[in-house]
C-alpha cells in the first residue's frame, strides 16, 4: 500500500485530536473533581452514585425531621416538668392545709395558692411552638387547647391522636403529649377538690393527699415517657449521621477523582500533546521540494 503525503497529514492531524480530547478530559476531571461527564461514560457508577446520593438525600431529610421532633420533645418536655412543679406545690400545700392548727386566714391564702396554681396550669398546658398549640393533639390550631366555661369548669378543645414524626424508613415516632393524658392525670379535678377542702377542714384536706401524690407519679410518668423519646430521636440521629458519613465515603470512591493522581495523567498528557505538536509541525512542513535539494 502506497503512503502518501496526505494520508500521512490526516493521521497525524487526527493524532493530535485525540490528544487534544484526552487532555480537554483531564482538565475536567481536575476542575470538577469527577470521574464521569456523563452516564455513556461509565453507566455502572453513574447508576451507584445516583443511588448512594438518593439515600443520603433521604437521610437528610431523616435527620431534618429528627431536630424538629427534638425540639418539639424538649419544649414538651419542659412543659411537663412546670406541670410537675405544680404537683409538687400542691402537696407542700396539702401537707400544710392538714395541719388542725392552720387559721382561718392560713387556709385562704392556701386556697388562693391553689387559684393561682390552676391558672398557672391552665398557661402551660395552652403553650404553643411555632404557633402550634402543644398540648391539642393533631388540632394543632385551635385557639386555646384548654379553655374555662362561665361556671368555672375547664374543657380540652382538642383530640387524643398522636403527631408521628418519620424518623427513618422503619421508624416513626409521636412525639406529642395530647391534652386529654393531662386530663387523665385529673389535674384540674384534684387541684379544685384540694382547694374546697381548705374551707372544709383538715380531715377533708388529708383525704386528698394520696390524689395529689399520685398526680404527682402521673406527671412525672409522662415526663419519663418523653425523656425515652428523647433517647430515641438522639440514637436515630446518631445512626443517620454515621450512614451518611458511610454513604459519603462510598460516593466519593465512586464518582470523585484523585487529584493528584489526576494532575500527573494530565501533566504527562501535555508533554506527550507538546511533543506530538513539534513532531507534526515538522512533518507537515516537508514538500517535494525537501526531496530534490
Amino acid at each position: 500500500m502506497r503512503i502518501t503525503q496526505s494520508m500521512i497529514s490526516k493521521n497525524l492531524i487526527e493524532g493530535l485530536k485525540n490528544n487534544r480530547e484526552q487532555l480537554n478530559e483531564s482538565q475536567r476531571r481536575i476542575s470538577t473533581g469527577k470521574k464521569h461527564a456523563k452516564i455513556s461514560d461509565d453507566p455502572e457508577s453513574f447508576s451507584k452514585a445516583k443511588r448512594l446520593s438518593k439515600q443520603i438525600n433521604q437521610n437528610n431529610q431523616y435527620l431534618k425531621n429528627a431536630s424538629s421532633a427534638n425540639a418539639w420533645v424538649m419544649t414538651t418536655r419542659n412543659a411537663i416538668e412546670n406541670l410537675s412543679t405544680n404537683a409538687s406545690k400542691l402537696r407542700e400545700i396539702s401537707l400544710q392545709g392538714a395541719s388542725d392548727d392552720l387559721t382561718t386566714s392560713g387556709r385562704q391564702a392556701l386556697s388562693d395558692q391553689i387559684q393561682y396554681i390552676i391558672d398557672d396550669t391552665m398557661d402551660i398546658l395552652n403553650q404553643s411552638y411555632l404557633g402550634k398549640k402543644l398540648f391539642a393533639g393533631t388540632k394543632t390550631k385551635v385557639e386555646n387547647a384548654f379553655s374555662v366555661a362561665n361556671d368555672g369548669s375547664i374543657s380540652y378543645n382538642g383530640n387524643a391522636s398522636n403527631i408521628n414524626n418519620k424518623l427513618s424508613e422503619n421508624l416513626s415516632l409521636a412525639i406529642n403529649v395530647s391534652g386529654q393524658e393531662v386530663m387523665d392525670t385529673n389535674i384540674f379535678t384534684i387541684a379544685k377538690n384540694l382547694k374546697a377542702a381548705m374551707t372544709d377542714g383538715s380531715s377533708q384536706v388529708k383525704d386528698d393527699l394520696d390524689d395529689v401524690n399520685s398526680l404527682l407519679e402521673d406527671i412525672n410518668q409522662i415526663s419519663t415517657s418523653l425523656g425515652y423519646k428523647e433517647n430515641q430521636i438522639y440514637l436515630s440521629q446518631n445512626r443517620l449521621d454515621t450512614a451518611n458519613m458511610n454513604l459519603s465515603s462510598l460516593l466519593s470512591e465512586t464518582e470523585d477523582v484523585d487529584l493528584a493522581e489526576a494532575i500527573t495523567v494530565y501533566n504527562s498528557q501535555e508533554i506527550a500533546y507538546r511533543a506530538a505538536m513539534q513532531t507534526a509541525a515538522d512533518v507537515l512542513k516537508l514538500n517535494i521540494m525537501d526531496y530534490l535539494r
